[in-house]
């Protein structure tokens, strides 16, 4: 993984770009489109950064689901 959950803030918004700003002050610029569902200019946002896609299906969810609980069973 290059970056693992770096977390933003929203700083401002100009014509069609997000500029979100990390604590210790690094900048991400997005166009505004990417951040289409991004309303709540109040909450946290994560960036995360790797060489492999990642994958959001339900059956994965379900499999890291089943992964954590077997890996406390174990604990």
């Amino acid at each position: 993984m290059i970056v693992r959950n770096l977390e933003l803030k929203f700083d401002r918004q100009e014509d069609e770009k997000v500029f979100l700003k990390a604590d210790a002050g690094a900048e991400v610029v997005i166009t505004d489109y990417l951040a289409d569902d991004f309303k709540e200019r109040d909450k946290k946002v994560y960036l995360s950064i790797d060489y492999k896609p990642l994958v959001s299906s339900d059956e994965n969810q379900k499999k890291i689901l089943n992964e954590l609980l077997d890996s406390e069973k174990d604990g």
